[in-house]
């Protein structure tokens, strides 16, 4: 009985060593950083990064980690591991991050694998109480893909996470310069609805003004002798004569004596990319 006890009880172990190794990613092939508050973890699975671009990366996301508040990971696969897309983006991050707020880049290189033929590029981003990435998935996919996808169809990964992570620091940066970036990033996009606002605004203000100054015509002036009766109304001259008169006081000394006076969210959210 002991003896099939402890068959039992090896057989478990071996079985939850065996799940450990499908379903949990290679630790030796991620780069964790541990430099602040908040973590920043790059796992390059598919070699598509040079030893010195991977250095070059981590720090950049070790400044985003703290200045964002959030844990940052970007990882390059070209296998799922029995996950889809999503999936795998998210349990990424759970493996590496908990359930502290962080955002996960998941860069998929497919190969021409049949198998990942609708899968894609996945951002999970995840915070029990607010994400604050939420609504900005699509800002940084755009930044990402301005460096990773070249003219003549090749990708460059590390301009790519580049991009990437500065556009993290802009979307989820604090203090007045992410302000100032977020700012100048909107006008940026919005450059042409700008400038539509502006001349649309210049026009009507024109049109108000010239309006408003053609109801002001300059007017004859009317005389006075207009509202009078010249029958019966007579102006006589009147002269008046005036006659200065200077008045000196003294004052004499009086033995009579004087007067005198005075006196004051939860859940994460996945968003899709580009096929590869």
């Amino acid at each position: 009985m002991a003896n099939k006890v402890r068959r039992s009880a090896a057989l478990i172990l071996v079985l939850g060593f065996l799940l450990t190794l499908v379903f949990s990613f290679p630790a030796d092939a991620a780069i964790i950083s541990n430099a602040g508050t908040y973590k920043a973890v790059l796992a390059d699975y598919d070699n598509c990064l040079t030893s010195s671009q991977e250095a070059d990366i981590l720090v950049r996301m070790e400044k985003a980690a703290q200045n964002t508040k959030s844990h940052i990971g970007i990882v390059i696969t070209a296998n799922l591991d029995g996950y889809d897309d999503e999936g795998y983006a998210e349990a990424f991050g759970h493996e590496y991050f908990g359930n502290d707020q962080f955002i996960v880049l998941m860069l998929l290189n497919t190969h021409g694998n049949p198998a990942y033929r609708n899968y894609t590029d996945v951002i999970h981003s995840y915070d029990s109480f607010d994400d604050k990435f939420y609504g900005k998935h699509k800002k940084l996919f755009n930044a990402l893909y301005r460096g990773l996808e070249k003219s003549d169809g090749s990708y460059d990964f590390y301009d790519g996470c580049k991009r990437y992570i500065a556009a993290v620091n802009i979307q989820g940066g604090t203090g007045s310069q992410a302000f100032m970036a977020r700012l100048a990033d909107y006008i940026l996009n919005h450059i042409f609805e700008i400038m539509f606002g502006l001349i649309f605004a210049f026009i009507l203000s024109f049109c108000i003004v010239a309006g408003t100054a053609k109801g002001y015509k300059r007017k004859k002036p009317i005389s006075a002798s207009v509202y009078l009766d010249g029958g019966r109304t007579r102006i006589t001259r009147q002269v008046d004569t005036f006659i200065r008169e200077y008045t000196t006081s003294y004052t004499t000394s009086s033995s009579s004596g004087g007067h005198g006076g005075g006196g004051h969210h939860s859940g994460g959210h996945s968003s899709h990319g580009h096929h590869r």
